[in-house]
């Protein structure tokens, strides 16, 4: 099967994973109350897709992007988590992601600092649902050379971006 949905908890245990490649995983957060200390760990593979269900506490991004086996996903699905500068970078080393769909509450961090900006990226989508955004997110959208899809919905800006383009417009 190409797609396979776990609800996984801190005890589950896959007596299977020696045999399970998985193109998509999704995960479901049975117990919303989880402690610094606990980790995301995935016995198997990750080809494509990781969605990540509703209610994670902030960490959550980093602590499943810091295992090397996650590296390699092209899409990424985070909905309804909480972020905060404790994902700093937490995107970083994405090298293969293609398509990313966040809306999520965001709390001390900007959509960019989820990224290395001296880095390059093959983002081809990016889907942003009630997410504020700066002049610096805008300048890191905009330099990504293989975006195809930017949909920014209900996404608001800070005071001083529109001040900002305009002042970088001007100095073109």
């Amino acid at each position: 099967n190409d797609s396979l949905s776990l609800l996984l908890d801190k005890d589950q245990n896959c007596l299977f994973s020696h045999i399970i490649h998985l193109n998509i995983l999704e995960f479901c957060c049975l117990f919303k109350i989880y402690t610094n200390n606990n980790s995301f760990y995935f016995p198997f593979f990750i080809s494509e897709e990781i969605s990540v269900g509703v209610g994670f506490p902030a960490g959550t991004l980093k602590k499943i992007f810091s295992i090397q086996e996650n590296l390699n996903i092209k899409k990424l699905l985070y909905s309804e988590n909480f972020l905060d500068d404790s994902d700093s970078r937490a995107l970083e080393n994405l090298n293969f992601l293609d398509n990313i769909e966040l809306s999520s509450n965001i709390v001390e961090i900007r959509f960019h600092e989820l990224f290395d900006i001296n880095k390059t990226y093959k983002l081809k989508t990016i889907e942003l649902k009630e997410i504020d955004l700066d002049f610096q997110d805008i300048m890191f959208i905009s330099s990504l050379n293989n975006l195809e899809i930017l949909n920014l919905i209900k996404c608001g800006f800070e005071k001083d971006f529109y001040r900002n383009i305009k002042e970088m417009i001007s100095k073109i």
